[in-house]
Order: C-alpha cells, then sequence, then structure tokens
C-alpha cells in the first residue's frame, strides 16, 4: 500500500528473503478492487474498513441471493446476518485473503442463479430473456474475478466447483425452458 500510495507499482520487495515478486503474488491482493480503501485512507482507517466492508458484502448479498431463491424477509435477514457473522466468517477475519474471497460467495450465486433462470412470460421476448442472462452471466464472470484476486485461490476453486455442482442439481428444473 505504501509503494502504490507513492506512485510505484510494488513488482518486487527486496527486503523479503533474498527478494519477493510482489506483482505476481495474487495473496497480496494489489488489484483486488477493495485494496482502493488500503491506497487513499491512512492505514488504519482503510484496513479497518477493508474488513468491515467484507462484513457487510457477505451479509447484504446473502440476504439477497435468499430472496432471490425465494425465501421470506425474515429467512433472508436471518440468513444474511448468520452468513456474515457466522462461525466461517469470524474464524478468517485474521486470514484476510479468505475473507476477501468468501465474501463474493453468495453475489456470484446470485448472479449464477438468474442466468441460469430463464424468467419467460407471456410479455417478454426472447430478446430481453437472452440480454438478462447474458448481463447475468458476465456480472458472474465480474464477482468470480473480483474473488479470484482477492487473494485466496482455494476458496475461488471451491465456489468454481460448487457452481457446477449446483448447476447439475439445477438441470431438472430448467429441462423444459424455452431455449
Amino acid at each position: 500500500a505504501s509503494c502504490i500510495k507513492n506512485g510505484l507499482l510494488p513488482l518486487w520487495n527486496p527486503y523479503l528473503f533474498s527478494g519477493y515478486p510482489c506483482f505476481s503474488a495474487l495473496q497480496l491482493g494489489i488489484f483486488y478492487p477493495v485494496s482502493l480503501l488500503d491506497y487513499i485512507l491512512p492505514f488504519h482507517y482503510g484496513f479497518n474498513l477493508y474488513i468491515v466492508s467484507h462484513f457487510l458484502i457477505s451479509g447484504i448479498s446473502m440476504y439477497l441471493l435468499m430472496r432471490e431463491w425465494k425465501t421470506g424477509f425474515t429467512g433472508s435477514l436471518i440468513s444474511g446476518l448468520s452468513y456474515a457473522f457466522g462461525g466461517y466468517m469470524l474464524s478468517v477475519v485474521d486470514m484476510l485473503t479468505t475473507l476477501s474471497a468468501a465474501a463474493w460467495t453468495p453475489l456470484i450465486f446470485l448472479f449464477y442463479t438468474r442466468a441460469l433462470s430463464t424468467r419467460k412470460d407471456a410479455e417478454t421476448q426472447r430478446h430481453r430473456v437472452f440480454t438478462q442472462r447474458f448481463r447475468d452471466t458476465i456480472l458472474t464472470g465480474i464477482t468470480l474475478g473480483i474473488a479470484f484476486l482477492g487473494g485466496e485461490p482455494s476458496v475461488w476453486y471451491m465456489v468454481s466447483m460448487a457452481l457446477g455442482l449446483y448447476s447439475i442439481y439445477s438441470l431438472p428444473e430448467h429441462k423444459g425452458a424455452v431455449r
């Protein structure tokens, strides 16, 4: 963060071991969008806001995912709070790369669910359905990319595998869908 604040791209850290390639180290999260908080704010504010923002992202996106899955308001609210402040998220608060990747998981599933759904009714044209699905597919890819840039590839791999299993699970539901 201090290199970027001084206008330098951190390619190499000569002070760690015999040198360390910062630019290619995923765990540093140099290009992770939420890292901007560390780059523009003083460290103690940026660092704390970085952590708090991930709990907000995870809670709000879990709430939205549950609403998409037709859960009521109370159930969605409890789900959002449980995910954001549950055991897993609180246990990884000291592993920022894992927290960064895990916070985006509900949002990835939200966009992926929307991309899989057909949303075809009598008034909706085929073009509109295609446009919505295309947009949600792009948003799924963007949120997957953001989670990857968070710095923990193992969480990203697990989410990707879970998306594959979710696709298989939702096949019977969409079997009769209009193509």
